[in-house]
């Protein structure tokens, strides 16, 4: 009687699609993350690409086993807040301590990192300053803003008086959960979609860079969508490191390693282990 209420009171609240995505998000995490990493690890190793995982360090302590197999596997670890909240409505102090908290535990665990991206890719100038006052090397949300999102080179974030000192890539907008969760495509449509965007990358050159949640592209329904975008992509002649290295490389050499014609970068959030994480943060 009480879950029946309180599914109730969530409907009205939200409405009938958040409730449809609660019991999508449930059914997901019914699969372990030792899965979900496994499913990706196996799709990307035929083509020798990488995988960049933003992580929310206050889940990070569930699943540290996890976290150091990522690092093992040589793929990598990015900050992604301490709490997946919006930061453009917290205020500078608030926004201060998430990434104080974020900082000292990914230390405190002995995580090494080079990038950030906030939670929803939301930004005010107060983040922008922090990721710059953090000595982030890159920042992989900013170019999610829709003046970037279009681009094909990494580029420094301007302030009124000068640039920042991290790098900034831009993001493109097909992201697994717009394409599963709002335009409900199956497997087969998402990689047409997706193997096509890499196509005309690799016609343009420079950097393209997805987000991809680990939470959907993992599932065994989704990882083969992943195995088919980086063998297209391999044989297209991308360079598909983690997104450290890639920046690394560019700013040494302004160019990509010898026989490779473009970059593209996997990434994707951990923005929580277990469903009731994820079921707290939306009520």
């Amino acid at each position: 009687m009480r879950l029946a209420s309180w599914v109730k009171h969530l409907k009205n609240r939200r409405g009938s699609q958040f409730l449809k995505q609660m019991a999508r998000m449930w059914k997901f995490h019914q699969t372990s993350f030792d899965e979900l990493t496994t499913n990706i690890f196996d799709a990307l190793d035929p083509s020798g690409a990488k995988f960049t995982f933003p992580t929310v360090a206050s889940v990070m302590p569930y699943a540290p086993d996890i976290i150091k197999n990522i690092l093992t596997e040589g793929h990598e670890i990015a900050n992604h807040g301490y709490k997946h909240v919006k930061y453009s409505l917290l205020n500078d102090q608030q926004q201060d301590l998430e990434f104080k908290l974020s900082s000292d535990l990914f230390k405190e665990y002995r995580i090494p990192i080079h990038g950030f991206r906030a939670p929803y890719n939301n930004y005010n100038e107060h983040t922008i300053e922090l990721v710059e006052q953090y000595g982030f090397n890159w920042d992989g949300g900013v170019g999610y803003r829709p003046e970037y999102q279009k681009g094909n080179e990494m580029f420094y974030y301007s302030f009124e008086k000068k640039s920042a000192n991290f790098m900034s890539i831009p993001c493109h907008r097909y992201s697994d959960d717009l394409l599963i969760d709002n335009y409900h495509m199956v497997p087969e449509e998402m990689s047409k979609l997706l193997n096509e965007v890499v196509r005309r990358a690799a016609t343009k050159g420079g950097v393209l860079m997805f987000d991809m949640h680990p939470i959907r592209i993992g599932q065994k329904k989704y990882a083969p969508v992943l195995r088919d975008l980086t063998e297209t992509a391999h044989e297209l002649g991308a360079w598909m490191p983690t997104v450290n290295e890639a920046v690394n490389y560019w700013k040494k050499h302004g160019s990509w390693p010898k026989g490779y014609d473009f970059c593209l970068l996997h990434t994707g959030d951990i923005d929580n282990f277990i469903f009731f994480d994820y079921f707290r943060r939306l009520i």
